[in-house]
């Protein structure tokens, strides 16, 4: 079975550097993380995972689910529940970031301040991602450590930049 760590780590081999969302931006996103259980009229236990994202919106996948009762197991029937409802997650995400491409490129010129912040946040999310994305490159691997911590800090600061932003949206 391919994992998205395995297919992520075989698209930053590649090269592949253009706008996309990637397990690390699915984790950021997901803020809580809830299981909820159910136990059919025939003993069979379905799981399902809700997961939060950080701007509230909460999104399920298919359940997990043993045919037969006495194969049920809890851990992996959430680890099931969770996996299915991130691949819920990938599309939407999808989905948003390219409204937001689109709105840098052909989008009205923001027309009021809560606009300008909007655009500046997914201006300000797209270079986290490319840095984020350059951290995965032999170039990365090649530069000094005092270089490497500079841009992991500047990636950190970056997303703090962007939370606040997301507070000052929210607050609109």
């Amino acid at each position: 079975m391919t994992t998205d760590q395995q297919i992520e780590a075989e698209i930053q081999a590649k090269g592949k550097t253009a706008p996309r969302i990637t397990p690390a931006d699915i984790e950021a996103n997901i803020v809580h993380t809830e299981i909820i259980r159910h136990v059919s009229p025939t003993g069979q236990v379905l799981r399902w995972a809700v997961l939060t994202t950080r701007n509230g919106f909460a999104v399920t996948g298919t359940p997990s689910c043993s045919v037969s009762s006495s194969n049920d197991d809890a851990e992996i029937g959430e680890k099931v529940a969770i996996k299915n409802a991130r691949d819920a997650l990938w599309p939407l995400m999808g989905y948003q970031l390219r409204e937001n491409l689109y709105q840098l490129q052909h989008g009205p010129a923001p027309s009021s301040f809560a606009d300008r912040v909007r655009t500046e946040k997914a201006t300000l999310d797209e270079n986290l991602r490319k840095l984020r994305a350059f951290f995965g490159t032999h170039t990365f691997a090649g530069l000094d450590d005092a270089e490497i911590d500079r841009l992991q800090r500047q990636a950190d600061h970056m997303a703090a930049y962007s939370a606040v932003l997301d507070e000052r949206i929210a607050a609109f």
